[in-house]
């Protein structure tokens, strides 16, 4: 009996709860397997041999931080295709970046293996380690130490938060069913990361069937711009049902969980590798996706989009304050943000390279070429995109450097 019960109790007793166990379980999923966690990692840090792999833990990860530095190299503007993973990954996952041929840090893949919860933590602490070490020997003094506590703060905040997605306060507070909606208004997933582009400041806006990604499942694609079309709608204007892709998509696998994320990649992945084997990703694949991931160019994409925003949003901000005929403000404005208002014409011509080369894809896509030559043309134009928005983004973050 008392085997049992031991382990019974060894991580999660879903038998028991408190009095309000339900009601907290209904309103935030995994409650009371969140709150149970916690009490067995306290427990097991009471024991002296759990410390000491923890500590060995946290030695491992500030080393294997280092040398994913140095297997995964850096791009022409020296920064660490391994610093360009998604901070949720690496908060979840242990990584091991693999040896690349190439000098191009877009499409590096890297295995990552799943850590629990509450133990993830002390890796984030290692790994934060390793970061700090590796900024200090390489000469980078742009790492900030305050970055760095809230990375590890916002670890523990994750790793021991019971009521779900700690992405916004909104999320954080609200009940788990009602943050889909409230994850589609402030375009926010659990980790932080758009669902669907923005709108482009710096030309009318899109109808929301437009705005999406390019992994969106090309059925999502038709299936929106149809209803935006029987509501009255185009592709320049909105109709009376206009949605995003992304945001069906969301719902859905919010309401399928990783279930449906597996059936749909069960038969979208057989009919890629037969119709369209040149789009096919080793991410698509079941299982594989879970372990392996992949350096793309969303890092930079949402980088640029985010300084493009912050530009607009100031230059927004001065021209009604000069309109109020606030001088403070005026003045207030152009001392702490004069470098962005710097960057504006700058940014405008950035904006005009890019809607030429997404028309350049356009026209590629109207060809004769068959897939390969087509996929390679294509490729080929949005390296040249990628290469300006970072281009941009070191404009940017040289001008805010000098500002400080």
């Amino acid at each position: 009996d008392e085997s049992a019960n031991i382990a019974k109790n060894l991580t999660v007793n879903f038998n028991r709860k408190g009095n309000q166990g339900p009601t907290a379980n209904a309103l935030y999923l995994f409650f009371n397997a969140a709150m149970q966690g916690t009490v067995r990692l306290a427990e097991a840090m009471k024991h002296k041999n759990v410390r000491r792999a923890v500590y060995k833990l946290v030695a491992f990860s500030a080393l294997l931080d280092i040398l994913n530095r140095l297997i995964g190299g850096e791009d022409e503007y020296e920064e660490s295709a391994y610093d360009k993973i998604p901070d949720y990954v690496k908060r979840s996952n242990m990584i091991f970046m693999i040896p690349s041929s190439s000098d191009e840090t877009f499409g590096r893949g890297y295995i990552k293996i799943p850590m629990p919860y509450g133990y993830n933590v002390f890796q984030v602490i290692g790994s934060t380690l390793g970061e700090t070490t590796s900024y200090m020997f390489g000469g980078k003094p742009e790492l900030s130490a305050a970055k760095q506590l809230e990375r590890v703060r916002d670890s523990f905040i994750h790793a021991f938060n019971p009521v779900g997605s700690d992405a916004s306060f909104m999320q954080f507070v609200l009940p788990t069913m009602l943050d889909p909606a409230i994850q589609i208004v402030e375009n926010k997933n659990f980790s932080g990361s758009k669902i669907r582009p923005d709108q482009n400041p710096y030309t009318p806006d899109l109808p929301r069937s437009e705005l999406y990604w390019d992994s969106v499942p090309e059925p999502l694609k038709i299936a929106t711009r149809s209803l935006n079309t029987i509501g009255g709608g185009d592709q320049v204007r909105s109709g009376l049902i206009d949605v995003s892709p992304e945001d069906v998509q969301h719902i859905y696998q919010f309401a399928t969980g990783g279930a449906g994320r597996f059936f749909y990649d069960l038969i979208s992945t057989p009919v890629d590798a037969v119709f369209n084997p040149e789009e096919l990703d080793v991410r698509d694949i079941p299982f594989l996706r879970r372990v392996y991931g992949k350096v793309d160019d969303r890092v930079d994409r949402d980088r640029f989009y985010k300084v493009i925003n912050e530009i607009k949003t100031v230059q927004s901000d001065l021209k009604i304050t000069i309109e109020n005929e606030d001088i403070v403000r005026e003045g207030f404005i152009n001392e702490k943000y004069g470098y962005l208002l710097d960057l504006h014409d700058g940014a405008k011509a950035t904006m005009q390279d890019l809607r030429g080369l997404k028309q350049d894809i356009k026209l590629i896509e109207a060809t004769d070429l068959n897939n390969k030559e087509k996929s390679e043309a294509i490729m080929g134009v949005e390296k040249e995109m990628r290469t300006i928005m970072k281009s941009y983004y070191q404009e940017f973050k040289a001008a805010e450097k000098a500002a400080k």
